[in-house]
């Protein structure tokens, strides 16, 4: 009787590991994220539910001021109680958060609403959210889920339950910074949140804007979800028009997943994503950067300009009184022959680009 009862706590022993999430190690901060001079806000729900979720949250907030100390975020801001938040309270902050949960209590009809809009109205801003926080059902808040989680939300349609996430095989999406040392798969106690997508349903306008970045695997689920999906997206991001940037999750659920390392790198990769990267070395010149150079920096034989940044630039060529002689404008990397640089001379190159600008001084020979 002593050894039945013996293999059965054994058992279920192995049976409850198994639905731990995989180990691994936490990601580095990406030392090109402009996350460290950003102005974060953490929107806490502290009487959402109950105490319903209280530990995922708690954990995840945890987290949060882990990466706040390992990415030397300088201003970082926990609140709650936000309803009555006007636009000049959201002013100062580059990133905003939703913890886990959001309460539409905290918007519809109340101050926050028009400031939140303002807010991202104004451009360049970055939103995160995950689990909770995007399941809004269909006449809660009609906006924030067509306009920045970009999901319909259906409802788990059954329990929480052990299954595995991988990342995605578009090697384009594969290859960004936010899934820079991501791991390829995590297995961990999970709703599995359902959307309304194609074929069930149109996708929402701005689906087509979205890169998703994890997939859950229907086949690990011991439950089939009653409302199947294929693919099934579990995290996803999205910049807009106004370079507002966009990370949403739906993970994680459980106690477990909600501290572990996996979840820690998934913040943190999602938070430089929405607070931006410093591209470094964007302009040169014969492979020699002309980039904070002290004095002068020197363009030769070629005479080209050399752009190697993603995203949207513009380059400026002015002359040494100031003069704006020419302007280019493109995206990603490009070479450049101005031809202003024709003629030898002193000259200025401004370069605006994706969280970085600067004038440098050039002699032309």
């Amino acid at each position: 009787m002593k050894r039945t009862q013996h293999r059965t706590i054994l058992a279920a022993a192995v049976l409850a590991l198994s639905a731990l999430p995989s180990p691994g190690i936490p990601v580095a901060p990406n030392p090109k994220s402009l996350l460290k001079s950003k102005k974060v806000l953490v929107v806490e729900a502290t009487n959402w539910n109950g105490d319903s979720h209280k530990v995922p949250k708690a954990n995840a907030l945890a987290l949060l001021n882990k990466i706040k100390t390992e990415a030397g975020i300088a201003t970082f801001t926990v609140a709650d109680n936000v309803e009555a938040y006007t636009a000049a309270d959201l002013a100062p902050y580059d990133i905003i958060v939703f913890n886990y949960v959001f309460n539409t209590q905290y918007a519809v009809g109340k101050p926050f609403e028009t400031a939140f809009k303002a807010w991202l109205a104004s451009g360049n801003r970055g939103w995160m959210g995950y689990h909770s926080s995007g399941a809004n059902d269909v006449g809660e808040w009609p906006w924030y889920r067509d306009s920045v989680t970009v999901m319909r939300y259906h409802v788990h349609t059954v329990a929480a339950q052990p299954g595995k996430m991988n990342i995605t095989t578009d090697a384009a999406i594969k290859a960004l910074p936010v899934l820079q040392g991501m791991d390829a798969s995590f297995t961990g106690t999970d709703e599995w949140y359902d959307f309304d997508l194609p074929p069930r349903a149109p996708a929402p306008a701005l689906w087509a804007d979205c890169k998703v970045t994890y997939y859950l695997d229907e086949s690990t689920l011991a439950t089939a979800p009653t409302r199947p999906m294929n693919p099934h997206p579990m995290s996803w991001i999205r910049e807009d028009g106004k370079k507002n940037r966009f990370y949403y999750s739906a993970f994680v659920h459980s106690d477990q997943g909600s501290s572990s390392d996996f979840f820690h790198s998934a913040l943190l990769r999602g938070l430089e994503y929405v607070a931006g990267y410093d591209t470094e070395v964007s302009v040169s010149s014969e492979g020699n950067s002309i980039r904070n150079q002290l004095n002068l920096a020197y363009v030769t034989g070629s005479r080209e300009l050399r752009v190697d940044a993603e995203g949207h630039h513009m380059l400026e060529i002015l002359s040494a009184q100031g003069k704006v002689l020419e302007s280019q404008e493109g995206m990603g990397p490009r070479t450049y022959r101005p031809s202003a640089f024709t003629k030898a001379g002193v000259y200025y190159v401004r370069y605006k680009g994706e969280g970085v600008r600067y004038a440098q001084r050039i002699l032309v020979y």
